[in-house]
């Protein structure tokens, strides 16, 4: 892990704090050279000009380059250009076009795919008449893990690029100081630059608040529904963050924590009630929530959200609020024992438990999607879970209990739940499986299929898959999906 966080910073070019990227082309070189296949295909000049464009691979379709354009290649007549890349259709390599007094980049005729498979800088900076880059628009890219930016170009109307369908998952984008842009550039906000960003519907970059008083000052921020890039808001006098409301999307542009809500005295609620993607294109969207209010709360809809998407938690201080009713409209029940819960409930508020005497009363959980609360399966004659058919999510907030504990039930020779996924708990251990029928889990490859058909790690007969009695590292996230190269590797040791 601590190599691929080394090469991941290795690979990974610098940031000023203002998002402009900055690169070293001797090191791109050497990354993109790891990467070639076809030497007939291949351009390593630095820069295209009068002179280099000569060694251009005209007749391949695919080319390994860095195609940087810079104010020697405006020397270059058009037709020459349009000859020379009028078979080009795949860019294997980034595109920068830096300081040229081009007006358009027609002359990429066929270009449709960039494979920057090295996080390789795609650059648009400094081109004082560039008035179209409609090429920008068709293309894709295999790989959206690489900074764009489009900067400087005071002719150049990108107002449409942030919400283009080949862009939706890039993780960083710095478009700024164009005739139009799209999406701001995070910053530090406060009471007093707040007001510049009325008209955002995108923030690319890292975005902090803090030291800030005054919600309804933050309420221009109200048009934003995309934020890409770490978000730290800390030492505030919010008691919610409704002025996010309308954000649906954040994407993670570092292996750090994307979303970051701590040190908020007066932050009793969320509020961002339209949220409803999290993605970071390297791991997991890393989440903390820490030293907020003591009464700060997620609502049912909130965490049955963030237990069903791939985030990584540092913390999670809550608890669930008092709401007992859903926007949706689905039934919810409160739960006291398992003999007096209603049939027909999707959703339980509650810690069940099923214990022996209960077995007769367990086909009330068959139609139990959601547990805000532990679940509890001790001392039962039952066989198997089946009557759990439904059963999506437990999830245990403020309480350090297992989301799931099966405890003695000397019977139960089968514990799969077919559509459990990402149980979560703040406590050490998420799932805790011990004492019931003999070889529940002959071997380490079956304890390893039940975690990642749970996607959780498991706590089983006082030890991890692996036979270790210690603490499974699990404490610092939720939805974390198990070891899958492990589990891979050991699969072909044991069977093949």
């Amino acid at each position: 892990m601590l190599g691929m966080i080394f090469l991941f910073f290795l690979l990974f070019p610098s940031v000023s704090s203002y998002g402009f990227v900055t690169y070293d082309f001797a090191t791109d070189m050497q990354q993109l050279n790891e990467t070639r296949q076809n030497d007939e295909c291949f351009f390593n000049a630095s820069e295209i000009t009068t002179v280099t464009i000569e060694q251009w691979p005209t007749n391949c379709t695919e080319v390994w380059s860095i195609a940087k354009f810079t104010s020697r290649s405006s020397e270059i007549p058009y037709d020459k250009l349009k000859n020379t890349f009028k078979t080009l259709s795949v860019l294997r390599g980034a595109m920068r076009i830096e300081n040229t007094t081009f007006t358009n980049l027609s002359f990429f005729g066929k270009l449709r795919r960039i494979n920057n498979i090295k996080r390789l800088v795609t650059s648009i900076t400094d081109n004082n008449n560039l008035k179209n880059a409609n090429v920008l628009f068709s293309l894709s890219y295999t790989y959206p893990n690489a900074p764009i930016q489009i900067v400087n170009n005071p002719q150049l109307d990108v107002s449409a690029l942030c919400e283009n369908i080949n862009y939706e998952n890039f993780a960083e984008m710095y478009v700024y100081n164009n005739l139009k842009d799209c999406g701001c550039v995070g910053t530090n906000f406060t009471s007093s630059n707040i007001g510049n960003y009325a008209n955002c519907t995108s923030l690319f970059g890292d975005t902090e608040i803090t030291g800030t008083t005054g919600l309804e000052n933050f309420s221009v921020l109200s048009k934003v529904k995309n934020i890409t890039g770490r978000v730290n808001i800390h030492d505030t006098s919010f008691e919610n963050l409704s002025f996010f409301g309308s954000v649906e999307r954040m994407k993670g542009n570092k292996n750090e924590t994307n979303f970051n809500l701590h040190d908020n005295p007066n932050l009793t609620r969320l509020g961002m009630d339209s949220l409803n993607y999290l993605y970071n294109v390297d791991a997991w969207f890393v989440f903390n929530i820490s030293n907020n209010h003591p009464e700060f709360c997620l609502t049912m809809e909130e965490m049955q959200f963030f237990t069903s998407s791939n985030i990584y938690i540092n913390k999670f201080e809550a608890k669930f609020c008092d709401i007992t009713t859903r926007k949706d409209g689905e039934k919810v029940c409160i739960y006291n024992t398992l003999a007096t819960l209603d049939n027909n409930c999707p959703h339980v508020m509650g810690n069940i438990l099923v214990a022996s005497g209960d077995e007769n009363d367990t086909q009330k959980l068959s139609s139990v999607k959601y547990i805000y609360g532990s679940l509890a399966i001790v001392n039962t004659s039952l066989t198997d879970l089946s009557f759990l058919g439904n059963l999506t999510n437990v999830a245990v907030l403020g309480d350090t209990s297992p989301a799931l504990q099966l405890i003695s039930n000397p019977q139960l020779d089968n514990v799969y739940i077919p559509n459990l996924q990402y149980p979560f708990s703040p406590g050490p251990h998420r799932v805790v499986i011990r004492d019931n029928a003999p070889g529940l889990f002959p071997d380490t490859i079956s304890c390893l299929t039940y975690e990642n058909q749970i996607k959780s790690y498991v706590f089983y007969d006082g030890a991890d898959c692996y036979g270790d009695s210690g603490i499974v590292e699990e404490t610092e996230n939720s939805s974390r999906t198990p070891n899958y190269p492990m589990f891979l590797l050991l699969y072909f040791t044991y069977f093949l």
